[in-house]
């Protein structure tokens, strides 16, 4: 369809989503969005936590792909980055959080994303969730791809205990579940999942090695 799942309209409702449940009780009723029902404290964490990752995970693969096209197409060196896109260039804005149900309109079609520049607003979007780079942006770096490998991992293996779970629980009540169900080890998604966060884990790996070997290549060529 050409449609993204995480975008970032998606990515603001989850901001105003999370906004909304960091500043409730959830005992009150007035978290917006929920009405008449009633939301128990754990589930307003595990609401927070959720949407905290969906947010972190889009943001981090922004500033993944960011760096690995300045490295690999351009040799660039990851520090001298980051110092002239955080540093140099000022602290990136953040968008305001808006009300997604203040004006309910049809999202942008993907054709009219073309051009857009996605990567502004992930920088704002990671300032917002992990500050902006100190003194040694190396360190800052180092941290926040760290993070994303942990998100990556994390979710592959909770998509697959939630799928196990299933198939546990529905052969234990459907006769014939097994037969007509694609197990979890073998589900598409779920390997899918695992080869995504290996393939992070190993971007990064080559990422935070990079440095030196950006000083030595450019070196090589004086």
């Amino acid at each position: 369809t050409g449609w993204k799942i995480q975008r970032q309209e998606i990515i603001d409702m989850c901001r105003w989503a999370r906004n909304s449940l960091e500043k409730s009780s959830g005992e009150d009723g007035n978290v917006p969005g929920v009405g008449a029902n009633k939301l128990t404290e754990r589930a307003r964490s595990v609401g927070v936590k959720a949407y905290t990752e969906c947010i972190q995970r889009y943001a981090l693969h922004g500033l993944l792909t960011w760096l690995l096209q300045g490295i690999e197409q351009d040799g660039q060196n990851p520090k001298m980055m980051l110092q002239s896109e955080f540093v140099g260039k000022g602290i990136p804005s953040q968008s305001p959080i808006i009300d997604p149900l203040a004006n309910v309109d049809w999202p942008p079609m993907p054709w009219d994303m073309k051009g857009v520049d996605e990567w502004n607003y992930q920088k704002g979007v990671l300032v917002e969730e992990f500050g902006a780079p100190a003194s040694d942006v190396m360190v800052w770096m180092k941290d926040v791809l760290e993070r994303l490998v942990f998100l990556e991992g994390d979710f592959a293996r909770r998509i697959h205990k939630s799928k196990a779970r299933d198939d546990i629980r529905g052969a234990k009540t459907i006769p014939g579940y097994a037969n007509a169900h694609i197990a979890a080890d073998a589900d598409p998604v779920i390997i899918e999942a695992r080869k995504d966060a290996d393939d992070v884990k190993s971007k990064v790996a080559s990422i935070l090695g990079q440095p030196s070997r950006v000083i030595q290549k450019q070196r090589s060529r004086l």
